[in-house]
């Protein structure tokens, strides 16, 4: 049986969307790699705007977070509730 607390805390949280990009994107990467990305990605829904780690894009309403040497981008949405992750970048690959 779930707490009051934990259903306040589901309601409180975002709903993650993997674009078919992102998951492209994540199947070439290390799986050391990919446990670091994936976790800063769950954390995103919890938190979708984490400071200083996350950064809205100029002119833009995607989003991007650093995870060691990989950019993920993403979008929120917080009418919804939903955190769409777009594509997952090497740094020297992302612009």
């Amino acid at each position: 049986m779930k707490s009051i607390v934990q259903k306040e805390r589901q309601n409180l949280m975002y709903k993650l969307m993997h674009s078919s990009s992102s998951k492209r994107d994540s199947q070439h990467l290390e799986y050391q790699t990919f446990l670091r990305i994936d976790d800063a990605i769950n954390a995103l829904k919890e938190n979708p705007y984490p400071y200083p780690q996350s950064r809205k894009l100029v002119a833009s309403e995607i989003r991007r977070l650093r995870v060691g040497d990989y950019w993920d981008f993403y979008t929120v949405d917080d009418d919804s509730k939903i955190v769409t992750i777009l594509h997952v970048y090497h740094r020297k690959d992302a612009y």
